[in-house]
This record gives structure tokens, C-alpha cells and sequence, in this order.
């Protein structure tokens, strides 16, 4: 981290990164760091994720293959948003999500098996 900090505070990096932001026209916009309200949709997002994680989570602890599940599944449905109004016109099924600019198309999970008749020791962690 220290390394981290220290390339970071070189003059030669700046320099660096203010040249290259300019060659391909990158504007920063930055917020005061006491006014979150000024975040927009930024913190609403921020906000979207943490509400899923406390409903999730709650007080359970977790492995980190299971955080990382979690975390994936709550980016998939905060990616499948419309980033627009839906139409009223039940034929008119599609909506642009920000799944379409990652990877090109909706993230659809398939519909998990009902677990209700396997025994509750084989679902210890599931």
C-alpha cells in the first residue's frame, strides 16, 4: 500500500495521467468528500448494493466463495435494470440494460431447482 501511495503522489505519474486524460479527452468530475448527496446516481447505486447485501447477508458469516456468488448475483441484478422507461406495449419486450454494454446482451439466470424436498444436512451451505 505504501508503494501504492508513493506512485501515486509522483509528480511523474501525474504528469503521466493529466497527459494521457487529455490525449483521449477524459474530463474528471470530482465531489467533495463530506457530500455524498452531490454522487447522484453514483451513490444511488452504491446504495441499491448495500440494501441488497444487508438483505442477503444480514448476520450470516461466509465463505468467500460465497461472498463472491452473492456479489456477483447483486452486480447481475443491478446490471439488469432498464436504463430507460419501459414501453406499455406488451410486444415490445426488450429494454437496454447496462448488461448490454458489458457483454452484449441481458444477464438471464436460469431458474434455480426448488430445494423444499432434499433433506436440510445436505443444504448446510447452500
Amino acid at each position: 500500500m505504501n508503494e501504492l501511495f508513493k506512485l501515486f503522489h509522483s509528480q511523474t505519474f501525474i504528469q503521466k495521467t493529466q497527459q494521457f486524460c487529455q490525449t483521449c479527452e477524459i474530463e474528471w468530475h470530482f465531489i467533495p468528500p463530506d457530500a455524498l448527496k452531490l454522487g447522484g446516481l453514483g451513490e444511488s447505486a452504491v446504495k441499491s448494493a448495500k440494501t441488497l447485501i444487508k438483505r442477503i447477508v444480514a448476520n450470516s458469516k461466509l465463505t468467500f466463495e460465497e461472498l463472491a456468488t452473492i456479489l456477483a448475483e447483486i452486480e447481475a441484478v443491478l446490471n439488469s435494470r432498464p436504463l430507460f422507461s419501459v414501453s406499455n406495449d406488451p410486444a415490445d419486450s426488450k429494454v437496454i440494460t447496462p448488461a448490454h454494454y458489458t457483454i452484449g446482451r441481458p444477464l438471464v439466470a436460469p431458474a434455480e431447482p426448488s430445494l423444499e424436498t432434499v433433506n436440510v444436512n445436505r443444504l448446510d451451505r447452500w
